[in-house]
C-alpha cells in the first residue's frame, strides 16, 4: 500500500529556480526534500498528481454532461408547465369571470352592451355570456373588450384575476 503524502514544491517566481521542497505524511509529520533527494520523490509524485488529475478532470467531464442533461430535461420539464399555464390562462369558468366583473361595477354594463345589440347576436351574445367557461380568444369578448375599451393587458388582467378568485 503507497504511502499517502503531499509534496509542496517551492520556487523562486522570478528565476523558476527551486527555493525548498517538504513532504507532509497523512500522520502530519514533515520531511524536508532537498535537491538531492528530490529525484527519488519526483517521479512517484508527480506520477501520483498527474493520475489524480486525470481521474479528476474525468470526473469533472462526466458531471459537466450530466449537469447539461439535467438541464435539458429541466428546460424541457419547464417548457411543458409554461404551455400548461398558458393554455390554463386563456380560458376562465364563467362565474368566476362574471363574479370579478360584479365586484368591478362592469357587469351592468356587459350587458347593457349586450341587450343594445340588434338580433340574432343579442341572443347569441345572452347565451355566451352564460357558457360554461370563457375564452381568451373568443370572438365575442374581443367586441365586448373594444366596447368596454379595454386593452389586451386589461383582459389579462381580468382573466388572472377570476380564475385566482375562490366562490
Amino acid at each position: 500500500m503507497p504511502v499517502r503524502y503531499e509534496l509542496l514544491l517551492r520556487f523562486d517566481t522570478a528565476t523558476g529556480v527551486l527555493r525548498g521542497a517538504h513532504a507532509r505524511y497523512s500522520d502530519g509529520s514533515l520531511m524536508p526534500i532537498t535537491p538531492a533527494t528530490l529525484g527519488d520523490w519526483l517521479p512517484d509524485a508527480l506520477t501520483d498528481a498527474l493520475s489524480a488529475n486525470q481521474a479528476l478532470t474525468a470526473e469533472a467531464a462526466s458531471l459537466a454532461a450530466e449537469v447539461a442533461s439535467l438541464t435539458a430535461e429541466r428546460d424541457a420539464l419547464q417548457a411543458q408547465i409554461d404551455a400548461a399555464a398558458s393554455a390554463a390562462a386563456q380560458t376562465v369558468e364563467s362565474h368566476k369571470a362574471r363574479i370579478e366583473l360584479i365586484v368591478r361595477g362592469e357587469w351592468a354594463r356587459i350587458q347593457a352592451i349586450v341587450n343594445a345589440m340588434p338580433e340574432p347576436q343579442r341572443s347569441i351574445a345572452n347565451e355566451a355570456l352564460y357558457a360554461p367557461r370563457y375564452s381568451r380568444d373568443s370572438p365575442m369578448l374581443a367586441g365586448l373588450a373594444q366596447a368596454m375599451g379595454w386593452s389586451g393587458a386589461d383582459i389579462d388582467e381580468r382573466f388572472a384575476a377570476a380564475a385566482a378568485r375562490v366562490v
